[in-house]
């Protein structure tokens, strides 16, 4: 573009269509134009990103605020554990209720250190068993309240991504009832 409006300035001088000083301040002219153009088109198109960016912030923290709702108000007992050193860093309520443990006596501790595990698989075993966009469980557990008694959980584990670090995100069911059940109808047909 310079080169053009520089041969037009050029052109023009040279047939006496006007002077130095009007064909350079002509030529300036232009270039400012252009430069304002220019100027103009990239602020839009940063203020279309910039929209763009907030549109998808807004809808981010939407999606964060429904599974925040989604964890605290499940039925079942559900823990985010850090996949690095498998602590817990956060619990719902009905995990709470389930072992009878505060959010204060949990977070920060691994289910080994709590006391919750019992028998030769432990909770750490299943989350070394869950990798990244993998579903695994369901897997039965004995567990142990913080009043003493034990309890059958179904774990199931699927590995997300929360803050930029890789966590472990388990549902945890309490199915002592439903495990109880089953055996006193296999006990039943045996009779």
């Amino acid at each position: 573009v310079t080169l053009v409006l520089g041969g037009l300035r050029v052109l023009g001088q040279a047939y006496g269509l006007y002077g130095t000083a009007v064909g350079t301040t002509a030529f300036a002219l232009v270039l400012i134009l252009i430069f304002i153009a220019v100027i103009w088109r990239t602020s839009r198109l940063l203020s279309m990103s910039e929209r763009e960016s907030r549109a998808n912030r807004a809808v981010l923290r939407a999606n964060e605020e429904k599974f925040r709702k989604v964890f605290k108000s499940a039925p079942v007992g559900i823990t985010l554990t850090r996949a690095s050193n498998n602590t817990i860093v956060d619990v719902n309520q009905a995990f709470l209720d389930m072992i009878g443990h505060t959010k204060e006596e949990v977070v920060g501790r691994s289910n080994t250190e709590i006391g919750l595990v019992q028998g030769t698989m432990d909770h750490e075993q299943v989350l070394a068993g869950s990798s990244a966009d993998e579903n695994l469980g369901p897997q039965e557990l004995e567990s142990v309240a913080r009043s003493g008694k034990t309890f059958i959980v179904c774990l199931n584990t699927q590995e997300i991504e929360e803050s930029g670090e890789r966590q472990v995100m388990t549902m945890v069911e309490d199915i002592t009832e439903r495990h109880a059940s089953a055996q006193a109808l296999h006990s039943s047909e045996e009779h």
